[in-house]
């Protein structure tokens, strides 16, 4: 009686309940490829077809160790219109990058480098997921921690160009350093905002900012790099093995890495 819910009926049978329904499938049309997350520059990795394009970290001006090196193993240097970085010289896939080396390294990650010559001290900050193909031995240096005085605390105040590295060396070394960003540490110490720097020799040793170091501790020892990535070397391995192995006998000629 009225508007109520039904009641069951008892002795009554039950219907089973429907199955769920598979999700349904969206079909591609024929020849429709899937676009990876990186979008466009993942689509055609460099290195196809026989060509390399090299991309050359130059912060400053254009890096002649680097560019005379590359020339003597057979290379065909860009001339002196395509040195002003930041340039890209060359057509198609064959080619030559020279930016900065944040540039360089985007462009060598996104697939639109066959390979690339970074300094050994961006690979330490970065971390970046690069091959190391073979020691130049350009611009060899080290990098240190270094101070007028050896650090009184495990917390001294510590300048560098490199804060991820200058914190992992100081945890490796049970420091609570207070890290700061600085792009001429030795002036840090000059002008009292730091206890010690993350430096390489050859800076520290720079008349114009030089403070006297009564102590140092090493840290990396950085030169620059030929580095690629895995899918540039599964593309354009055979050419990648021809640059490495000319580099390698200009340098056993030159008296560098074998």
């Amino acid at each position: 009686p009225g508007g109520g819910a039904r009641r069951p009926v008892a002795g009554a049978r039950r219907r089973p309940a429907a199955a769920p329904r598979p999700p349904r499938r969206r079909l591609r049309p024929a020849g429709r490829r899937r676009r990876g997350r990186r979008g466009l520059l993942a689509r055609r990795p460099a290195g196809t077809g026989g060509r390399v394009r090299l991309g050359i970290a130059c912060d400053g001006g254009a890096p002649a160790p680097v560019l005379g090196l590359l020339a003597r193993a057979g290379l065909a240097v860009p001339g002196p219109e395509g040195l002003r970085p930041p340039a890209y010289v060359g057509d198609g896939d064959d080619g030559w990058l020279l930016a900065a080396a944040d540039d360089v390294l985007a462009a060598l990650l996104a697939g639109r480098l066959t390979a690339a010559v970074l300094d050994k001290e961006t690979l330490l900050e970065r971390r970046p997921r690069a091959v190391e193909l073979l020691d130049l031995g350009v611009g060899r240096d080290r990098l240190l921690f270094a101070a007028p005085q050896a650090p009184a605390s495990t917390r001294p105040r510590l300048a560098t160009r490199l804060p991820r590295l200058a914190g992992r060396a100081c945890a490796a070394r049970g420091w609570q350093a207070r890290v700061v960003r600085f792009g001429a540490p030795a002036l840090a110490l000059r002008l009292g905002l730091a206890d010690a720097v993350l430096e390489r020799a050859s800076a520290l040793g720079d008349g114009a900012v030089a403070t006297p170091l009564a102590w140092s501790q090493p840290v990396a020892e950085v030169s620059a790099r030929l580095v690629t990535t895995g899918g540039a070397r599964a593309l354009a391995g055979e050419e990648l093995a021809a640059l490495v192995a000319r580099l390698r006998e200009v340098l056993a000629a030159e008296g560098g890495e074998p």
